[in-house]
């Protein structure tokens, strides 16, 4: 696995500097800049290997655009709304086998242990 720090995409300034401080070697506020632009931008050739996607119907696609074959776009926003349908042949099959989900925090901590060992992990890593 790459060890660089991850490019990151944002549509607010607020967020576009959290990102910064946080560890993210490319933010860039979105719009005007597209996804795909960014990419290139930052020297990602081949595509990223994991987009994760929370604007939605805006910038899905794009988000797609961006991702290297059989790279994986973990689509969990919508501010922009719903995306589009994805149609498997035309939006993954053609840019090269990739895969889209859309985690949900529900189901990572549907039972008791799972939300205790996610609470916990999260307050160790605010602790340090």
């Amino acid at each position: 696995m790459n060890s660089e720090r991850p490019a990151s995409c944002t549509g607010r300034s607020g967020t576009f500097l959290t990102r910064h401080r946080g560890g993210v070697s490319h933010p860039w506020p979105v719009p005007p800049c597209p996804v795909v632009i960014g990419v290139e931008g930052v020297g990602i050739v081949v595509g990223a290997a994991v987009v994760y996607e929370a604007i939605g119907k805006d910038t899905l696609q794009d988000s797609l655009d961006s991702l290297r074959t059989m790279g994986v776009c973990a689509a969990y926003g919508h501010v922009s709304g719903p995306p589009d349908p994805v149609d498997i042949i035309q939006d993954l099959g053609r840019r090269g086998s990739q895969f889209t989900t859309r985690p949900a925090i529900m189901y990572y901590v549907e039972k008791r242990s799972d939300l205790e060992r996610t609470a916990w992990d999260l307050f160790k890593a605010i602790g340090d």
